[in-house]
């Protein structure tokens, strides 16, 4: 068997269906397709019980976090390749297949990701987005940002398991960004130029932790460095992660301030970066959230002008 898709589920019910069903209408067919149950409480279990499609291997452990839902489904993986799926993504129908063609034909990639196309919840698509950086600029900048986006992944798995799996005690946030960096002592990583994933962006993914980045930073910094967490650092990230979850109307604002600037800066969609920055202010007031949505009122041509203005700050 060439391929094992590796999906970790968590009270995933709202998009489950659509991202199984991504997967198994692949035109790529002989995979098996291990789903982990970290401990769902909805109804997760009963939308996976529900297909009889031999393919699937369902595995239900206690909530333990996404690192070690991954690494128990990874262990017991038969594919010589493991692709990632989150469960709330869509897959291309021949994301497999132009993956496993890639690998087999480039054996010293050791990771291959992809694009993605970012949408809201509802599906609505926003922009796309590859990472087009070389394997030798990814290597260079391994420390400052992860490569790959995770749901996209495409990755031999006895190098992962060389490398020990995914590291449990980041239980999330980059644990696939320590895990790519310790691959590269293997091989390559690398990015199709092509989007073959749509990412949902959901309100509960969006982090209001602002105040926190710098500290995160810090600690994720070292771990990638060091390839270990301190006591101190994993009860850090876990009070960020906590804060973040506190004030959910707080988190909503954020979700549309994000969308907001996604239409407005990706693809000069003035009118629905608007209705999300509108959306944003009604449920937290910022001066500058209020300053982007004047902007949506001022013609396209001047939108453009001022993010390549801003842009050209950012890379100078």
């Amino acid at each position: 068997m060439n391929i094992t898709v590796l999906m970790s589920v968590y009270n995933g019910e709202k998009h489950l269906k659509e991202a199984i069903d991504s997967i198994l209408n692949q035109t790529y067919k002989d995979f098996e397709f291990i789903i982990v149950n970290d401990g769902s409480i909805d109804n997760s279990e009963k939308i996976i019980l529900g297909y009889k499609d031999k393919r699937i291997k369902y595995i239900k452990r206690e909530n333990g976090g996404l690192s070690a839902a991954l690494n128990t489904g990874l262990f017991v993986a038969k594919g010589e390749y493991i692709a990632r799926m989150d469960a709330d993504d869509i897959s291309y129908k021949d994301r497999l297949q132009k993956q496993l063609d890639f690998m087999k034909k480039n054996k010293d990639i050791v990771a291959l990701g992809a694009g993605i196309t970012y949408m809201e919840e509802n599906g609505e698509q926003i922009f796309s987005y590859v990472n087009k950086m070389t394997p030798k600029e990814i290597r260079a900048n391994i420390l400052k940002r992860c490569p790959i986006a995770h749901p996209t992944v495409f990755y031999r798995r006895d190098i992962a398991i060389k490398c020990g799996g995914y590291y449990e005690k980041i239980k999330q946030y980059f644990e696939d960004h320590l895990l790519f960096k310790k691959m590269l002592e293997y091989g390559d990583l690398y990015n199709l130029n092509e989007s073959l994933l749509n990412y949902r962006l959901v309100s509960t993914s969006i982090t209001s932790n602002k105040e926190f980045r710098k500290e995160y930073l810090s600690i994720r910094q070292r771990v990638l460095i060091n390839e270990y967490i301190s006591d101190e650092d994993q009860k850090k990230l876990i009070e960020i992660k906590n804060h973040g979850n506190r004030n959910l109307k707080f988190k909503k604002s954020k979700y549309h301030l994000y969308l907001g600037k996604l239409y407005l800066w990706r693809n000069a969609n003035k009118k629905k970066s608007r209705r999300n920055l509108k959306l944003s202010l009604q449920y937290h007031f910022s001066i500058k959230t209020f300053v982007l949505y004047l902007l949506t009122l001022f013609p396209s041509s001047t939108v453009i002008s001022i993010y390549n203005f801003l842009d050209k700050r950012r890379n100078s």
